[in-house]
């Protein structure tokens, strides 16, 4: 999917446009027109939509660590101690007695 902030910009931008095309067909036109004016506005805006549908289309994104968008970097290796540090954590955590979370 494309980001929240794509989205607002192409929905913003065909409105603006949507807009512009029909202030320009009326100042042609004339108020007579009205009907027609407002056909015309939208299927250009219909056209407009379709010519910016590429925009949003979701973006292929490289695998693997590294990657350019957002990815990490690889790491250095895991110390020697984490191991057993992890496996000791697990057991105290298991054997700690849960207690239910008190309601908000």
């Amino acid at each position: 999917m494309c980001s929240p902030g794509r989205l607002i910009a192409a929905g913003l931008l065909t409105a603006l446009a949507e807009l512009v095309i029909a202030a320009a067909l009326l100042a042609a036109a004339g108020p007579q027109q009205v009907s027609l004016t407002l056909v015309i506005a939208a299927v250009l805006t219909a056209a407009l939509s379709l010519a910016i549908r590429p925009l949003l289309a979701p973006r292929d994104q490289p695998r693997g660590p590294g990657r350019r968008n957002g990815g990490l970097p690889p790491g250095p290796p895991e110390p020697p101690w984490w191991p057993e540090f992890e496996h000791e954590f697990r057991r105290y955590a298991r054997r700690r007695p849960r207690t239910p979370a008190e309601p908000i």
